[in-house]
């Protein structure tokens, strides 16, 4: 019984570090994904001069088509920070209209603020099913 053990502690490192991180991987040009969606972001939350952020002194902004939206807590990490110190971040439940569109994120300070470069995607789906319409006294 004692080595099934030792055999699985051993198998699982090696699938742990089979997978790669999100901030080492180069997302997909313009996907096209259905509502509602998630935006991802790297970030490894220090200043221009490499000074570590408190994430509570930090908050995103997430601007769609040129259209900000109201400030947000700093979402927590998924997962560990890459080799490189990178932490994936993600702020689920974003609805847009079918159609293509472009998302920036911004890590806000009271120092100023970083822009991420424009990401293009596309939001796709069916239309919803007509309504029954009834008129009624």
């Amino acid at each position: 019984m004692r080595w099934w053990l030792i055999v699985l502690l051993l198998l699982v490192p090696v699938s742990v570090s089979a997978q790669t991180h999100p901030c080492d991987t180069v997302p997909t040009p313009n996907p096209s994904v259905f509502n509602p969606y998630r935006v991802g972001f790297c970030s490894d939350l220090k200043d221009l001069d490499g000074t570590p952020i408190l994430p509570a002194d930090a908050q995103i902004r997430i601007t769609i088509d040129s259209t900000a939206q109201a400030l947000r807590p700093m979402p927590t990490p998924i997962g560990t920070p890459n080799a490189a110190g990178l932490n994936y971040y993600e702020v689920p439940g974003m609805i847009s209209v079918k159609g293509a569109h472009s998302v920036t994120v911004a890590l806000v300070t009271a120092e100023g603020e970083g822009v991420s470069l424009p990401f293009a995607f596309a939001v796709r789906g069916k239309a919803p099913k007509p309504p029954a319409t009834r008129v009624v006294q």
